[in-house]
């Protein structure tokens, strides 16, 4: 069962990536997962269901990449460049792809989906982990990595959501990585030195 649904999952992924969520069907999905219908709907009961494994496995796949990409980096300001990377630009560049996102994302069915929560969670404990070591400046400013952590995914999901051009994005973002670094940080040097890599960084 755990192997269908995988295979269900990545199908309809891939159908999706191609023509929208809105317009893919469970039929597309059980023709491209080389399935029946009647498989896929008793495997995973319903359009939403899918599509919410869906952005939870896609979500998963970019939390892997930032880990692997914090390990290359050289410095904070580095690090923060993947994490908005991979958390917004690319995240914003698939919305604009998808022309009925918000319709999608106002389903309960969806945004409330055991899936989505999952992957809320797990970047959650990550920001958490990551902001960790620059607990006692962030305990200065009355936060704790915790609250940081949901201070910048509250931002960062505004953003990639955000009704704008690429432009504008693109100017936003350098203020709220400086804004980022100037709570974490107390001179310059600290940005160019070797940033603390979480431990299991890559796991």
């Amino acid at each position: 069962m755990a192997d269908t649904k995988e295979i269900i999952i990545q199908a309809a992924g891939a159908v999706a990536k191609r023509q929208s969520f809105q317009k893919t069907t469970m039929g597309d999905i059980a023709k491209a997962a080389c399935l029946s219908r009647q498989t896929i709907y008793s495997v995973m009961g319903c359009k939403e269901n899918v599509i919410a494994e869906v952005i939870c496995h896609n979500e998963m796949h970019r939390l892997q990449s930032i880990k692997r990409r914090l390990v290359e980096c050289k410095s904070l300001s580095e690090q923060l460049d993947v994490y908005l990377d991979e958390r917004v630009v690319i995240p914003f560049e698939r919305i604009n792809m998808e022309p009925n996102i918000f319709e999608i994302w106002a389903n309960p069915e969806i945004n409330g989906h055991p899936a989505i929560k999952k992957i809320e969670q797990a970047d959650f404990q990550f920001l958490s982990e990551f902001f960790l070591p620059y607990a006692d400046k962030l305990g200065e400013i009355g936060q704790s990595p915790a609250q940081f952590a949901t201070f910048v995914i509250f931002i960062c999901a505004s953003l990639k959501v955000s009704p704008m051009t690429h432009e504008m994005l693109n100017a936003y973002l350098p203020t709220l990585k400086a804004t980022i670094l100037t709570m974490l940080v107390n001179t310059a040097s600290d940005l160019t030195e070797d940033p603390p890599i979480m431990e299991g960084a890559v796991s």
